[in-house]
């Protein structure tokens, strides 16, 4: 049985209310028991959520979304954490957008497109396979330079952490421009 009543925003915004109106009432010369009556509605809230069946298993918390709008895919990821793939991008997006908020998400990218990626951080972090943003910061990145396809990815994490990384099943691309006949092993 887990106590997330203690951590709820219930238990916070009761307890905010009852110092509040203790010092209100003491500016009247009214005094409360602050304790008792505190440790008492906490000891009802309890019972409540034990009554309604507020203790449950396999309960999800955050909020996950993946939408397209025109030739922009966005995923989002709200006081949670996510895992998207980004071999299984829709093939008309040449957009996304990857946001992260009091949580966490790792992408995946696949070797065969090139990836322009601008990341903002705030409070946060945005890990690139060549460079980290933390704090508040923002920087851009490119990988998988001169791919067939390109998708420009907008990267932003406010007080989470964000994670891309190259598939690494995936074989690195070849540069066909930069190849020569001569194998000369060193």
């Amino acid at each position: 049985m887990k106590m997330d009543i203690f951590f709820g925003n219930l238990f916070w915004g009761i307890l905010i209310i009852l110092i509040g109106i203790s010092l209100v009432l003491k500016g009247f010369n009214v005094s409360i028991p602050l304790v008792k009556t505190f440790v008492a509605i906490v000891i009802i809230m309890f019972g409540i959520k034990i009554l309604v069946g507020g203790y449950s298993r396999g309960k999800t918390h955050g909020i996950n979304t993946n939408s397209m709008s025109g030739t922009t895919q966005e995923f989002t990821s709200v006081f949670s954490g996510s895992f998207y793939d980004f071999n299984n991008l829709d093939p008309k997006a040449t957009e996304a957008e990857v946001s992260v908020v009091f949580g966490s998400a790792r992408v995946k990218l696949p070797r065969d497109i090139e990836f322009d990626i601008e990341s903002n951080a705030v409070f946060g972090s945005v890990i690139l396979p060549q460079k980290t943003s933390a704090g508040v910061a923002s920087g851009d990145a490119l990988l998988n330079a001169n791919a067939k396809r390109r998708v420009k990815i907008e990267a932003n994490s406010v007080f989470g952490r964000l994670e891309f990384y190259l598939d690494p099943d995936q074989p690195a691309p070849v540069d066909s421009s930069k190849a020569t006949g001569d194998s000369t092993a060193f």
